[in-house]
This record gives C-alpha cells, sequence and structure tokens, in this order.
C-alpha cells in the first residue's frame, strides 16, 4: 500500500510538522512554500509566478512528487 501526504505550510514551521509527521505516521512528504529569500515586489501573480505558487506549478510539483 502506497501512502502519500501532501501538506502546504506557511510560516516556516515545514520542520517541526515534517519530523511530527514522520514519528507518527510515516509517508512521503513534499513540502511547497517560499524558501527564505530576499524580499521581492510586484503584484500578487508576478509574486506568485515567480516562487511557484500559482495554482499550475502546485499541480506540477505535486504530479511529478507523487510519480517519484
Amino acid at each position: 500500500m502506497r501512502r502519500g501526504l501532501i501538506l502546504r505550510i506557511i510560516g516556516g514551521l515545514g520542520s517541526a510538522v515534517a519530523e511530527v509527521t514522520s514519528e507518527r505516521m510515516p509517508a512521503k512528504l513534499k513540502r511547497i512554500g517560499v524558501r527564505d529569500v530576499f524580499g521581492k515586489s510586484g503584484t500578487n501573480e508576478e509574486m506568485k509566478k515567480k516562487f511557484g505558487l500559482r495554482s499550475e506549478d502546485i499541480a506540477e510539483e505535486v504530479v511529478s512528487f507523487l510519480e517519484s
């Protein structure tokens, strides 16, 4: 049986959640979010595109993750 868990976490909690999840329910985990980078400015759409957070970007990451 193949199990996987996909979470989208905002606020730098990715490592803590991954640690608890791996201890209580071992499964593949993919963290998707904005990396720790210097601030940028632009429209909402420009920023989502730059950081790969548009729905199509996230869907592509999920598909790639599930196929791996």
